[in-house]
């Protein structure tokens, strides 16, 4: 039985590259493999790179090996991996899989007993063409619908000033007009990766106060009726 290959969604994209410890072990994140062609176009040089810790690695080998060998040989789908000119066709015939943040890639999922594969792909010469990120496809699910919720930004008094989605970004200007932008993602209701950094929601926005910052939405807001029901339960008696 073939493995379905379906063009990643908007969510899916952002699982597409190495994810930080805290996100690869809330997703199940096994792997990663990665392949480029020859020179020649017609051979893949292969490697593979263990993330996690845990998991079943015979398994999600197992899983892998079945993906790549439909994705080498599988004239149905394309046969992608066969050479540098089935993957630029390939990627011709799918076109809205472009990721918009990273030029000339495209990313697709594809699911094989109980692991998820996200995978990324660009035909160029001179780099490595194909990366496959291994997850846990329940974990990675729960932590994508989890991460609907969107991203909190609030004022030391837990008053929420705005909330973006997973993935988008915020300009952090300082008190001499210095700006920087930063990209955030979800953690949990109440944590966030924002730049580099793991902040405690509470504890950001006591930073930014205490610095003079002023930290304003570059993505579009959230509505406000997608707030949770767990989140507005929660009012006035927040887990810190």
């Amino acid at each position: 039985m073939s493995i379905e290959l379906f063009e990643a969604t908007k969510e899916e994209r952002l699982y597409a590259s190495q994810q930080s410890s805290q996100i690869a072990a809330q997703t199940g994140c096994m792997a990663k493999y990665q392949a480029a062609f020859s020179d020649k176009g017609d051979e893949l040089l292969e490697s593979m790179k263990v993330i996690g810790s845990g998991g079943d690695k015979d398994a999600y080998i197992a899983e892998l090996n079945k993906l790549l060998e439909q994705l080498k040989t599988d004239k149905a789908c394309g046969a992608p991996l066969s050479g540098r000119t089935a993957l630029s066709r390939f990627c011709f015939h799918h076109t809205t899989a472009k990721m918009p943040d990273m030029d000339g890639w495209q990313a697709f999922r594809a699911d094989s007993g109980d692991f998820a594969f996200i995978i990324r792909v660009n035909p160029r010469p001179g780099e490595a063409n194909i990366h496959i990120f291994i997850y846990i496809a329940k974990w990675l699910d729960r932590h994508i619908e989890a991460a609907r919720r969107g991203i909190r930004f609030i004022d030391p008094s837990y008053n929420e000033l705005f909330r973006i989605p997973d993935g988008g970004k915020v300009k952090i200007t300082y008190p001499d007009g210095k700006a920087v932008t930063r990209a955030v993602r979800y953690i949990d209701e109440y944590h966030a990766e924002i730049g580099n950094g793991l902040y405690h929601i509470c504890e950001f926005a006591e930073s930014m106060e205490s610095k003079g910052c002023k930290v304003e939405p570059v993505t579009p807001v959230m509505p406000t009726q997608l707030r949770t029901r767990e989140a507005n339960e929660k009012e006035g008696g927040f887990e810190r």
